[in-house]
């Protein structure tokens, strides 16, 4: 999950939406090859206790996506270190004000969330 707009089929962002998800992807490669289960998807929710930092709370846009990896060892460890303060675009359909312009996978400011499912 992430509070970045990651869309890839968008109208009025359509590039950066699509730069945002490609950027995002391909970080994830450094780590793996992953298997997308299913593309992102945009959310209106509550996002408390979803494990995004205490510098966000309450009702704010998402998007969320499932993918799988070959030969996981169940530690995200090593990919969240990959992912962290990669460079994203902001300004786009996100509903939280004060994004930083790159992903924080832990801490107050943490707005990319992985969950093992």
């Amino acid at each position: 999950m992430t509070l970045f707009d990651i869309t890839r089929n968008g109208d009025y962002h359509a590039a950066d939406q699509l730069k945002n998800w490609h950027t995002l992807l391909q970080a994830i490669n450094l780590q793996s090859i992953p298997t997308i289960q299913s593309y992102p998807k945009r959310f209106f929710r509550n996002i408390d206790g979803l494990g995004f930092g205490s510098k966000y709370s309450g009702h704010e846009e998402i998007w969320m996506f499932d993918f799988d990896i070959d030969d996981f060892d169940g530690n995200l460890t090593e990919l969240k270190n990959t992912i962290n303060l990669i460079p994203m675009i902001t300004g786009l359909e996100e509903t939280v004000t004060d994004l930083d312009h790159y992903t924080i996978s832990h801490g107050d400011n943490q707005n990319i969330v992985f969950l093992l499912l």
